[in-house]
């Protein structure tokens, strides 16, 4: 049965929030089984497109613009760039840096290993 809303910014943001999430929850996964901090960032193989800009990482609640220090405002993501997002982190098209003897090298999942 399906709620009527007087505006869909509602379950807009039922779907925004869920998306958020479940990114979040595969990263978490695959950091742990790569064996890095929960708090590391995850980067895409290829940047997301977001109009002007490139989003290539997320991490610690965030994602974030190609060379940018800031974190893109929740606000300014649509949902396109979610599910692109989502689908990235689904198919294993993405890397954590991992430190190994000082040096820091490119880490992902083998496919094996994901779900």
């Amino acid at each position: 049965m399906t709620i009527p809303y007087k505006d869909n910014s509602v379950r807009y943001n039922f779907i925004r929030i869920h998306l958020i999430k479940e990114i979040f929850r595969y990263s978490d996964e695959k950091k742990k089984i790569i064996g890095v901090p929960g708090n590391s960032f995850v980067y895409f193989d290829e940047p997301i497109d977001a109009g002007r800009y490139k989003i290539d990482r997320f991490g610690k609640g965030n994602f974030y613009f190609k060379e940018q220090v800031l974190p893109v405002s929740w606000t300014s993501i649509n949902g396109n760039i979610l599910l692109s997002a989502l689908n990235e982190v689904k198919k294993n098209k993405v890397f954590v840096l991992k430190q190994i003897d000082n040096k820091f090298y490119k880490t992902r999942v083998k496919n094996k290993n994901v779900k």
